[in-house]
């Protein structure tokens, strides 16, 4: 992957991430929140997929608990 597809990536969810999110991403990538989140900052391939997967996971998993809750 390019650095122009991982900032297409980045601009998509950036408005989307959490906090803990950079938690979950340093347990992915096996580093601290703080190197995670710089790793991310940088465009790192590898941090930026695992931001978009935790993101996509996290909208999924609130979308199906409300679907069994709530409607």
């Amino acid at each position: 992957m390019n650095i122009i597809d991982t900032d297409r990536i980045k601009g998509q969810i950036k408005r989307k991430i959490k906090s803990g999110d950079y938690i979950t991403l340093g347990r992915m990538i096996n580093c601290n929140k703080e190197t995670a989140r710089s790793r991310y900052r940088r465009c790192n391939t590898e941090a930026v997929l695992a931001m978009q997967k935790i993101i996509k996971s996290r909208e999924f998993l609130i979308s199906e608990f409300k679907k069994q809750h709530y409607n």
